[in-house]
């Protein structure tokens, strides 16, 4: 029973933060900045993915070094 009374504190909790604005803003900032931040990540990786392509890396270790698809690869090696 007390696990329903959780519930309910946490439901009344979420509901109290949802109705100040400056918890969201504060939430939705911090939400930026993480996709910002993976987004860097992810331009580091390919700018990474492009010199192995140069030096004549095998695509299979590129694949093991940075997770990247194949078709990902693929694609930074043949771009449009």
């Amino acid at each position: 029973m007390s696990e329903n009374k959780e519930v309910k504190e946490a439901y009344d909790k979420y509901n109290e933060m949802i109705d100040d604005v400056e918890v969201r803003r504060a939430a939705f900032k911090r939400q930026l900045d993480i996709m910002e931040k993976y987004e860097a990540k992810k331009d580091g990786i390919r700018e990474v993915v492009k010199k192995m392509l140069e030096a004549n890396e095998p695509i299979d270790k590129i694949i093991q070094f940075t997770d990247l698809t194949k078709e990902e690869i693929e694609k930074l090696k043949n771009p449009i």
